[in-house]
């Protein structure tokens, strides 16, 4: 039942791996009208059928090892991810649907084949490091685990494939949650009468992915003026806190009086954190030997740079997704 109820993102999350995403199996199930035997999926998907098989003993004929039920398709029936109509004979789940949705493949990729090697590596690389707290993008467990020494960044964007999965993936990763536009007022935290300066932009998505916030903003606030808005989405948890400060003194300097910076980021609790924040900070770990943070941790970080809180904004609970509402502490 819980997997009936799932959205893609928690079976993104629950599963993390699924052994025929690459088949378009998945796709076969999803788009026929009718359950199908598997002899038939195995013609059309091109896999040996002794793989397929759950029967490998290699003495029988191909007629006896048609006898025996689809080996790989047993085991996704099992985690539910197909459904098991009758012997040998599998159709589509509400997981399949989910499967198939082209952004939550890429974001099967993304956590197979770029987040995997680096997360299996954390052990290691902390024994290594003599389990000091990772701070230096340039050594982490990530590059063991990629064998490289760059960047994770810089790493990416030489492989088309991660590239591409990266942006879909944070595109969708809180598909079907509230966004920061569900939760925050702008007109009464941003727009607060200062002079309109015509020229000046109204909304800076800073490092802004493939522009999917600047569209969201477009579409529910078509007509706002006065403002103007720096916003940083998931930029400051890839990078240890001295790279932080860094980042925003950088943009202290382009902002006005009547400027704000808005830090879309996780506020994590001091205590009782949800599981979905707890792994993402240490998938930050393995990934760029960075962090999410708690409130204390985030006045911290912005008062070394420069900036006070104004406000904390919650709109979503279990991650902790939250505005953080900041300004310099000085304007020169």
């Amino acid at each position: 039942m819980a997997a009936e109820l799932e959205d893609p993102i928690d079976s993104i999350y629950r599963i993390g791996f699924a052994v025929c995403s690459n088949l378009g199996l998945f796709e076969l199930l999803q788009t026929s009208r009718v359950p199908l035997k598997t002899d038939v999926l195995a013609e059309k998907t091109g896999v040996d059928f002794v793989l397929l098989s759950k029967t490998t003993l290699f003495f029988l004929s191909p007629q006896k090892l048609k006898a025996g039920k689809g080996r790989i398709l047993r085991y996704l029936a099992s985690v539910g991810m197909i459904e098991e109509t009758e012997t040998d004979t599998f159709g589509a789940s509400k997981l399949t649907s989910n499967l198939t949705n082209p952004q939550a493949k890429a974001s099967l990729g993304w956590f197979l084949d770029l987040c995997a090697p680096a997360l299996n590596k954390i052990p290691d690389f902390l024994a290594a490091t003599n389990y000091h707290n990772p701070s230096d993008g340039l050594n982490s467990a990530f590059h063991m685990g990629h064998d490289t020494t760059e960047h994770p960044f810089a790493f990416i964007m030489k492989h088309p494939y991660h590239l591409e999965n990266m942006n879909k993936w944070m595109s969708f990763q809180r598909e079907g949650c509230n966004q920061w536009l569900d939760r925050f007022d702008f007109k009464a935290e941003v727009c607060h009468g200062g002079d309109v300066v015509p020229e000046e932009p109204l909304f800076v998505d800073i490092g802004g992915g493939i522009g999917h916030q600047c569209r969201l903003f477009q579409e529910r606030l078509p007509d706002i003026s006065g403002a103007r808005a720096y916003y940083m989405r998931g930029i400051l948890h890839d990078w240890g806190d001295a790279q932080c400060v860094e980042i925003i003194r950088q943009i202290i300097p382009a902002m006005s009086t009547n400027s704000v910076l808005l830090v879309d980021e996780m506020v994590l609790p001091e205590a009782r954190a949800h599981w979905l924040a707890t792994h993402m900070d240490l998938a930050m770990l393995g990934l760029a030997a960075a962090m999410e943070r708690t409130k204390r941790h985030w006045e911290s970080l912005l008062d070394a740079a420069g900036m006070r809180i104004l406000g904390i904004h919650e709109y979503n609970k279990e991650f902790g997704d939250s505005i953080l509402v900041a300004v310099p502490k000085v304007i020169k």
